[in-house]
Protein backbone atom coordinates (compact mmCIF):
# COMPACT_ATOMS: atom_id res chain seq x y z
CA UNK A 1 0.00 0.00 0.00
CA UNK A 2 1.23 3.16 -1.04
CA UNK A 3 1.75 5.92 1.70
CA UNK A 4 -0.61 8.71 0.90
CA UNK A 5 -0.26 12.15 2.31
CA UNK A 6 -3.19 13.07 4.82
CA UNK A 7 -5.70 15.51 2.91
CA UNK A 8 -5.61 19.17 3.82
CA UNK A 9 -6.28 21.98 2.04
CA UNK A 10 -3.43 24.28 3.60
CA UNK A 11 -5.48 27.68 1.61
CA UNK A 12 -8.89 26.85 3.17
CA UNK A 13 -6.73 26.46 6.43
CA UNK A 14 -5.34 30.06 5.99
CA UNK A 15 -8.64 31.48 4.53
CA UNK A 16 -10.61 30.39 8.03
CA UNK A 17 -7.72 31.94 10.09
CA UNK A 18 -7.87 35.03 8.03
CA UNK A 19 -11.64 35.39 8.42
CA UNK A 20 -11.46 34.85 12.44
CA UNK A 21 -8.74 38.01 12.59
CA UNK A 22 -10.88 40.06 10.14
CA UNK A 23 -14.32 39.26 11.57
CA UNK A 24 -13.69 37.78 14.91
CA UNK A 25 -17.24 37.64 15.75
CA UNK A 26 -17.65 34.57 13.18
CA UNK A 27 -15.78 32.88 16.10
CA UNK A 28 -19.26 31.07 17.69
CA UNK A 29 -20.05 29.67 14.10
CA UNK A 30 -16.95 28.80 13.14
CA UNK A 31 -15.90 27.01 16.87
CA UNK A 32 -19.12 25.22 16.60
CA UNK A 33 -17.98 23.25 13.00
CA UNK A 34 -13.98 23.28 14.04
CA UNK A 35 -11.72 21.77 16.57
CA UNK A 36 -7.52 22.45 16.78
CA UNK A 37 -6.89 19.01 15.24
CA UNK A 38 -9.07 19.75 12.47
CA UNK A 39 -6.08 21.91 11.23
CA UNK A 40 -3.62 19.94 9.72
CA UNK A 41 -0.85 22.89 9.11
CA UNK A 42 0.94 22.94 12.77
CA UNK A 43 1.33 26.29 12.88
CA UNK A 44 -2.55 26.92 11.57
CA UNK A 45 -3.89 24.72 14.42
CA UNK A 46 -1.51 27.28 17.20
CA UNK A 47 -3.11 30.52 15.92
CA UNK A 48 -6.48 28.63 16.12
CA UNK A 49 -6.26 27.09 19.34
CA UNK A 50 -4.67 30.94 20.21
CA UNK A 51 -8.11 32.68 18.32
CA UNK A 52 -9.91 30.08 20.91
CA UNK A 53 -7.95 31.30 24.30
CA UNK A 54 -8.55 34.66 23.25
CA UNK A 55 -12.28 34.42 22.52
CA UNK A 56 -12.39 32.59 25.71
CA UNK A 57 -10.87 35.53 27.61
CA UNK A 58 -13.51 37.28 26.45
CA UNK A 59 -11.88 39.32 24.03
CA UNK A 60 -11.35 40.50 20.21
CA UNK A 61 -8.91 38.31 18.20
CA UNK A 62 -6.86 40.71 15.69
CA UNK A 63 -3.43 40.69 14.63
CA UNK A 64 -2.16 42.23 18.10
CA UNK A 65 -4.32 40.60 20.56
CA UNK A 66 -3.27 37.17 18.58
CA UNK A 67 0.48 38.11 18.61
CA UNK A 68 -0.02 38.50 22.37
CA UNK A 69 -1.81 35.19 23.00
CA UNK A 70 0.81 33.45 20.45
CA UNK A 71 3.89 35.05 22.37
CA UNK A 72 2.41 34.37 26.31
CA UNK A 73 1.85 30.38 24.95
CA UNK A 74 5.32 30.07 23.62
CA UNK A 75 4.15 29.63 19.92
CA UNK A 76 5.21 33.19 18.35
CA UNK A 77 8.05 32.17 16.97
CA UNK A 78 7.99 28.83 16.40
CA UNK A 79 4.79 29.64 13.89
CA UNK A 80 6.91 31.95 12.05
CA UNK A 81 6.17 35.18 13.87
CA UNK A 82 4.45 38.24 12.18
CA UNK A 83 5.29 36.30 8.82
CA UNK A 84 2.68 33.78 9.12
CA UNK A 85 0.24 36.45 10.56
CA UNK A 86 0.87 38.74 7.68
CA UNK A 87 0.15 36.31 5.30
CA UNK A 88 -2.58 35.13 7.04
CA UNK A 89 -4.51 38.39 7.30
CA UNK A 90 -4.55 38.36 3.34
CA UNK A 91 -5.58 34.77 2.69
CA UNK A 92 -9.30 34.89 2.37
CA UNK A 93 -10.52 36.66 -0.61
CA UNK A 94 -13.45 36.69 1.25
CA UNK A 95 -14.96 36.86 4.84
CA UNK A 96 -17.83 35.61 3.43
CA UNK A 97 -16.98 32.27 2.67
CA UNK A 98 -15.69 31.90 6.34
CA UNK A 99 -18.44 28.35 7.07
CA UNK A 100 -17.82 26.94 3.31
CA UNK A 101 -14.26 27.31 4.59
CA UNK A 102 -14.60 26.22 7.92
CA UNK A 103 -16.69 22.76 6.40
CA UNK A 104 -13.39 22.06 3.94
CA UNK A 105 -11.04 22.09 6.66
CA UNK A 106 -13.41 20.01 8.71
CA UNK A 107 -14.09 17.50 6.22
CA UNK A 108 -10.67 16.86 5.69
CA UNK A 109 -9.78 16.74 8.96
CA UNK A 110 -12.71 14.07 9.58
CA UNK A 111 -11.14 12.10 6.84
CA UNK A 112 -7.58 11.97 8.07
CA UNK A 113 -8.98 10.76 11.67
CA UNK A 114 -11.27 8.37 9.73
CA UNK A 115 -8.10 7.05 7.67
CA UNK A 116 -6.63 7.22 11.19
CA UNK A 117 -8.91 4.46 12.43
CA UNK A 118 -9.09 2.60 9.56
CA UNK A 119 -5.16 2.24 9.64
CA UNK A 120 -5.58 1.16 13.18
CA UNK A 121 -7.99 -1.34 12.52
CA UNK A 122 -5.76 -3.05 9.84
CA UNK A 123 -3.17 -3.43 12.04
CA UNK A 124 -5.15 -4.62 14.78
CA UNK A 125 -6.83 -6.85 12.25
CA UNK A 126 -3.51 -8.53 11.22
CA UNK A 127 -1.80 -9.18 14.33
CA UNK A 128 -1.92 -12.65 15.10
CA UNK A 129 -3.34 -12.04 18.84
CA UNK A 130 -6.30 -11.07 17.02
CA UNK A 131 -6.74 -14.68 15.10
CA UNK A 132 -7.50 -16.05 18.16
CA UNK A 133 -10.37 -13.59 19.10
CA UNK A 134 -12.05 -12.55 15.93
CA UNK A 135 -15.46 -12.22 18.01
CA UNK A 136 -13.17 -9.64 20.49
CA UNK A 137 -12.17 -7.94 17.74
CA UNK A 138 -15.29 -7.47 16.02
CA UNK A 139 -16.88 -6.31 19.35
CA UNK A 140 -14.42 -3.58 19.27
Amino acid sequence: MADLKPPCDVEAEAAVLSALMLKGEVIDEVSDLLQPEDFLHGPHRSVYQAILQIDGNGKTTDAVTLAAQLRTDGEFARIGGGALLAQLMDATPSVANVIEHARIVRGLGLLRRMGGTLKDLAVTANAVETRGNVPAFLER
